[in-house]
């Protein structure tokens, strides 16, 4: 999974608010791989399970089979993605419930020795499975943040302007 980055547009701001979700339909998740094929994920309007936060986790997306989008380990270190009916891959006017990262496993089977003394052989194959979880390792993550506008006199005269202050905290080099 090298070059695959994950991330999330998010309009408001994180609160601790435990098993309770907040949000609101401007929230869209994207992936794309080595800068290529970006794929946007936008809200379906399915439900309204748009972002879960703890001090544990931040969890993107849910359904009533408690998958979700995207979920965040509240170490920043690891995470996992998965279909959900909050977010759904939109290329033109097709609807595609996919995880953000795709998934692929190999599968060694060995068939029984059913007495036979011939060698037993061993198949290498890719299965399918009802699983779409997908598990990864954060290598860095960026955070932009907006806070409040705010209103600042100027010292030549008294009108005020509103000033939107951001902060940057880039978690690439921990």
């Amino acid at each position: 999974m090298d070059g695959n980055v994950l991330g999330a547009f998010n309009s408001m701001p994180y609160n601790e608010r435990g098993h309770k979700y907040y949000g609101n339909g401007e929230i869209m998740l994207y992936s794309f791989k080595n800068s290529t094929n970006i794929k946007t994920y936008h809200w379906t309007k399915l439900n309204d399970f748009f972002i879960r936060s703890t001090d544990s986790m931040i969890c993107y997306g849910g359904d009533e089979f408690g998958r979700s989008a995207l979920i965040i380990d509240g170490e920043l270190l690891t995470g996992s993605t998965n279909i959900c009916k909050t977010f759904a891959c939109s290329d033109d006017s097709n609807v595609e419930q996919t995880p953000l990262l795709e998934k692929e496993i190999s599968s060694a089977t060995t068939p029984s020795n059913s007495g036979s003394s011939s060698s037993t052989l061993v198949k290498s194959q890719s299965i399918t499975t009802f699983s779409t979880e997908v598990d990864f390792e954060i290598y860095a993550l960026e955070v932009w943040g907006f806070e409040q506008i705010v209103k600042k006199e100027t010292r030549s005269n008294s009108i005020k302007t509103n000033v939107a202050a951001s902060t940057l905290l880039d978690y690439s080099h921990y």
